[in-house]
């Protein structure tokens, strides 16, 4: 596990024929691929670091400081970062001094994560091709690498185990038919942590004996509140805490499309009792379009960047802050599977907020389920259903607290299995 060997190594990934044919095949089906490649090589690597560290593998911080194994955790963007964060807190509970460097797909999660975690090493994920998963391979040396629930890189995945790295998956989710090719990109991992037993008896065929699967639970049941900082608490309890009408909340909303349709039903419950709306799009540089839809409907914003103490709706203009604000909030809207694939619903129920959101099960189905079998999910196909929801939450209130308390509490444990199933990893690793 020496800094030369694992140098020497990242050359193995272009000696691997699966490999090879894998990026030559993609590159004669889709020459726009070849041509996307260029673009980004030649121009936009030019203007963008990021690009070009995605690019060429090499690191734009410096790589987790400390003593022992390299663990690199791997997320594509902010809410695979909460999970990130509060794994790698338990990761130095459990180890003491770690090397932990995180790697990152999104640019704005990337930026955002190097204003609120300066002492942490940040990398780029690298771009999905043998070249530029072979080089950040060389240039970060990882002993153990981490993925967040989604798993299917195969130049990433591989250069990595080829360079003699474990490859862990942690937070799974598996819901594809078995096949030839995923059997080989899951080869490639060591060990694979799914969120419940029927992810693993999904992947559970295509996996090898080599191995090792369980059902250790979904982490996000596990993070709370526990990622806001004191200074963002205070912001948020300032800015909304004085409240005196109920807040209705609308969080991770997708498109100008979806937050119509929540703000239709604002103006509807509006006319049957007084209540806010806290709204806060997925994507941050879509708030101009979102302040400009909302005062043409001759309400009044509040920003959290530009705030007004006496508003009809509060925007959320800023990362990291919703888990904190669904505190001040009596009931809450997830946004993604009106359209989507959906977004993590547990953040309010934390709170004691029932919840709603889409018809779209996505990638929260088993979520979104739990929540219904406990009475405080609903799911909402359009504007008078949402009116519908609000009026249920606000007339049923605090009856719904504890049902959302018994829900959180009987599905926590996940992140303390899987952080002693990387915790042996490592020492097992260590002792050699």
């Amino acid at each position: 596990m020496s800094g030369t060997s694992r140098r020497r190594s990242h050359l193995r990934a272009w000696s691997d024929p699966r490999l090879l044919l894998l990026n030559l095949g993609s590159l004669l089906a889709s020459p726009l691929l070849l041509l996307n490649w260029i673009r980004r090589s030649v121009f936009r690597s030019k203007h963008s670091p990021f690009v070009a560290n995605r690019l060429s593998g090499r690191p734009f911080t410096e790589l987790g400081a400390g003593e022992g194994a390299h663990i690199v955790i791997a997320g594509a963007s902010y809410g695979e970062a909460i999970l990130i964060d509060r794994l790698t807190r338990a990761l130095k509970e459990s180890l003491g001094s770690t090397r932990i460097t995180w790697a990152i797909r999104d640019p704005q999660t990337v930026a955002q994560l190097r204003e609120t975690h300066p002492q942490q090493a940040v990398t780029a994920w690298p771009y999905e091709n043998i070249v530029s998963a072979s080089q950040w391979v060389k240039h970060t040396q990882p002993d153990v690498l981490v993925f967040v629930e989604r798993f299917r890189f195969p130049n990433f995945v591989h250069a990595a185990k080829l360079s003699g790295a474990k490859v862990v998956l942690v937070n799974g989710r598996y819901g594809k038919t078995p096949s030839g090719y995923l059997r080989w990109v899951l080869s490639g991992f060591s060990t694979m942590l799914f969120q419940t037993e029927e992810y693993l008896a999904k992947a559970s065929p295509a996996l090898t004996a080599a191995t090792r699967a369980i059902a250790a639970g979904d982490i996000k049941f596990d993070l709370t509140s526990i990622n806001t900082s004191a200074e963002t608490g205070a912001g948020i309890d300032l800015w909304i805490g004085g409240v005196e009408e109920p807040i209705l909340a609308a969080g991770s909303t997708d498109s100008l499309t979806e937050e119509k349709v929540v703000l239709d039903s604002l103006v509807t419950i509006r006319n049957q009792r007084p209540v806010k709306l806290l709204i806060a799009p997925r994507k941050l540089e879509r708030a101009e379009e979102l302040v400009a839809e909302i005062k043409a409907r001759g309400l009044s914003v509040s920003r959290r960047t530009n705030p007004n103490p006496d508003a009809d709706v509060f925007v959320l203009d800023t990362m990291g802050e919703l888990s904190y604000a669904y505190k001040h909030c009596a009931a809450a809207y997830v946004g993604g599977s009106l359209f989507g694939m959906g977004h993590n619903v547990i953040e309010p129920v934390e709170w004691g907020l029932p919840v709603a959101y889409g018809r779209n099960r996505g990638h929260f189905e088993l979520m979104q389920k739990a929540c219904e079998e406990a009475g405080v999910g609903r799911r909402v196909g359009d504007a008078d259903e949402l009116v519908d929801f609000w009026r249920w939450a606000l007339e049923e209130g605090t009856n719904l607290q504890e049902a959302c308390s018994k829900l959180v509490a009987s599905n926590r444990g996940a992140l303390e299995q899987t952080t002693q199933e990387i915790s042996a990893l490592i020492r097992e690793l260590e002792a050699r």
